[in-house]
């Protein structure tokens, strides 16, 4: 099979070129100014041409939270955000802590994913031996909090201690003992209010801190994942100053939201860690435009309208993002916030680099043919009933954004364009090098 993306602007060397991109199969073979014979031709336009975005930390539930969302649905959600590629955490019902469970996931991802794929496997101080005998995987997550199988400060310093020092630990890290003490200040705790008062900054600066002096002493290679407050990500600064072997990530929450939203939102902008001020959201778009933010990832982590309706402390954490992770930064782009070469930095070649994953991230000869297409004029609204999401909702709606991706294609196909799945492919499982 071969496409030809005609009319297509590129990004090369600070530079915008008008080029052909030429595929065959699931690689680009050649980007010309020449004209092509293709079985399939798609025009640019003269819009933009992207490598697919990369989200590294999605969680695309299904093995028994099919209601929630499922493989398929989060896909598609996916392909319409302009997202070729992904990794999911491990805390599924059953969650992902041997080598067994993480390739029975990726078979049974494999059966109905469109787009490609990774997962993670959670680590212990149980499983150290069993993942150091393993290749080929993007790396471990550790929760250092109380999300999902929380561990204690020892066994921490065991798994880093032990670890293969090649192996990417990515880390949610809050520290319990804060917020245990944060909790029990509080008179009452009826109002999502609460959550930033319990989770707040000083409980993500601790726990950081604490990863960041393991990390120092025994030379791992760290990621921090959802990183929500100024405090954070100046610690973080400092020991990337220092040579420290640290990588970190925000989600479009932490950059466009705060805890005031909590008044209009309620429960769903409810996620861990909690939503900050509007100063740590500034401070984090600052960190994203000078590269101390290393990438975007969405944390899509979807719950139904009626389990986040719930009474506050009932109500499940966590919120859909990935249909529109990519417009919310092309609005900014919009606004001369940061560069289109910063853009793709932060949403897939900074991704490739830091996970290892072979042949993304780039549009050049040979690499994957994972691309989209972008529309930097057209003005829409997010709306909720228009979301390929499961739950249906998402804490942007209705939010007009200048910037959309138009087309998607994956593994040489274009199975979206103009708000439609055109087509079905099957995922690749992603390769790591």
């Amino acid at each position: 099979m071969t496409l030809l993306i005609k009319n297509a602007k590129i990004l090369q060397n600070d530079n915008t070129l008008l080029k052909n991109i030429f595929i065959e199969d699931d690689k680009i073979i050649e980007i010309s100014d020449k004209e092509f014979d293709a079985e399939a031709i798609i025009d640019a336009k003269n819009n933009l041409v992207i490598p697919g975005c990369i989200d590294t930390h999605v969680h695309f539930r299904d093995f028994g939270h099919e209601h929630k969302e499922d493989w398929i649905s989060a896909s598609n959600a996916a392909l319409s955000g302009g997202v070729t590629s992904v990794i999911d955490m491990p805390n599924n019902l059953d969650p992902i802590d041997s080598k067994e469970k993480w390739k029975n996931k990726l078979k049974m991802i494999s059966e109905k994913a469109l787009v490609n794929f990774s997962a993670y496997i959670m680590v212990t101080e149980k499983n150290v031996d069993e993942i150091n005998s393993m290749t080929n995987f993007p790396g471990v997550k550790l929760f250092f909090g109380n999300t999902t199988g929380s561990n204690k400060t020892a066994d921490v310093d065991y798994i880093f201690k032990k670890l293969r020092k090649d192996i990417l630990i990515v880390v949610h890290a809050e520290d319990n003992e804060i917020m245990a003490e944060n909790k029990n200040k509080l008179e009452k705790n009826d109002n999502v209010k609460y959550h930033s008062i319990i989770r707040d900054s000083r409980a993500e600066y601790i726990a950081v801190k604490k990863i960041i002096n393991l990390s120092k002493k025994y030379k791992n290679k760290i990621h921090i994942a959802h990183v929500s407050s100024k405090e954070t990500i100046d610690l973080i600064k400092k020991a990337k100053d220092q040579e420290i072997k640290i990588t970190c990530e925000t989600c479009p929450h932490y950059l466009f939201l705060d805890k005031s939203c909590y008044d209009k939102l309620g429960n769903f902008a409810k996620m861990n860690p909690a939503l900050k001020s509007k100063k740590d959201r500034d401070a984090l778009i600052r960190a994203v435009k000078k590269g101390i933010v290393d990438i975007i990832s969405t944390d899509h982590a979807p719950h139904t309208i009626k389990e986040k309706q719930k009474p506050y402390p009932d109500a499940p954490s966590g919120v859909t993002g990935i249909e529109t992770m990519l417009a919310l930064l092309l609005n900014e782009v919009n606004k001369g916030t940061f560069s289109l070469k910063r853009l793709i930095e932060i949403t897939s070649k900074n991704q490739a680099e830091i996970f290892r994953i072979k042949n993304k991230g780039k549009i050049e000869k040979d690499y994957d043919a994972d691309l989209t297409i972008l529309d930097l004029n057209l003005n829409k609204k997010v709306e909720n009933k228009k979301l390929f999401t499961k739950p249906g909702w998402s804490p942007f709606d209705a939010w007009s954004l200048l910037g959309w991706p138009v087309a998607t294609i994956v593994n040489g196909k274009v199975v979206y364009e103009k708000g439609i799945i055109t087509a079905k492919t099957q995922g690749n499982k992603i390769e790591f090098v």
